[in-house]
């Protein structure tokens, strides 16, 4: 299969996806409470899923990539955990940054894409930011992202 047809079922799967995180967000919100557990919503049935996953730490006021799947390292052309995300390439740390800001402040996930050279070739990104909530305090965004070329 071309790079077309790739593409065309990368995107398919994408917008498979979507509805289905989302779903999985909602049912995981608790009566009283502003946001889902991270546990509830990530853990447990995410499969290929965790490849493209970015988790980000929102802590004292400041997003930081605490943990990335290997599509998402590729996409950041990072490896590194644990790290502010002011230390990623800023064409990603943007798209990241509002993504999540937007999803915090609406207290609910928040759908974006994003417009990336790589390998000499522009690439859009679609973004979906998933706010939960720490148990260990704070806040976790999961950032699951899908390319196409």
């Amino acid at each position: 299969m071309g790079t077309k047809g790739s593409t065309k079922k990368l995107k398919t799967e994408m917008f498979d996806d979507v509805p289905v995180l989302k779903r999985k967000w909602h049912a995981a919100m608790r009566p009283g409470e502003r946001l889902p557990p991270y546990e509830d919503v990530m853990l447990g049935s995410l499969g290929r899923l965790a490849d493209h996953i970015v988790l980000l730490k929102n802590k004292d006021e400041a997003l930081e990539v605490s943990r990335t799947g290997r599509y998402i390292q590729k996409w950041l052309n990072d490896e590194r955990w644990d790290i502010p995300l002011t230390a990623i390439s800023p064409d990603c740390a943007t798209v990241l940054s509002e993504s999540a800001a937007s999803a915090l402040a609406n207290g609910r996930p928040h759908l974006a894409s994003a417009h990336c050279v790589r390998d000499g070739m522009v690439r859009t990104y679609d973004v979906l930011a998933l706010p939960t909530a720490s148990r260990w305090g704070g806040t976790l965004v999961s950032t699951p992202s899908w390319g196409a070329e």
